[in-house]
């Protein structure tokens, strides 16, 4: 859990640093690499790829280009209600 929280309060801090108020997949990376769970960061570079293609979101932001739309199945911009792509990790069974 401690791991966690210090995870998410840099990729936070990096952030603020920039000015930005949504922490992507992006930011995480970056904040596990300061953590040194290098061995971890090119699987999920990959993952995150592969995941942004399939939602057709290149740029790391919110689909439609809206940066302050959210992904938990709310409406997007067009009025239909956005999916997630679910894909358990290993070991978290």
């Amino acid at each position: 859990m401690a791991v966690f929280m210090t995870l998410m309060s840099r990729a936070s801090d990096k952030c603020q640093r920039e000015k930005r108020k949504t922490i992507n997949g992006d930011d995480l990376l970056w904040a596990m690499a300061t953590l040194g769970f290098e061995e971890y960061i090119e699987p999920l570079k990959l993952y995150l790829m592969r995941y942004r293609e399939m939602e057709g979101d290149t740029k790391g932001s919110a689909k439609g280009g809206d940066a302050n739309a959210k992904k938990d199945g709310q409406s997007s911009q067009n009025g239909q209600a956005q999916q997630h792509m679910m894909v358990p990790m290993s070991g978290t069974d």
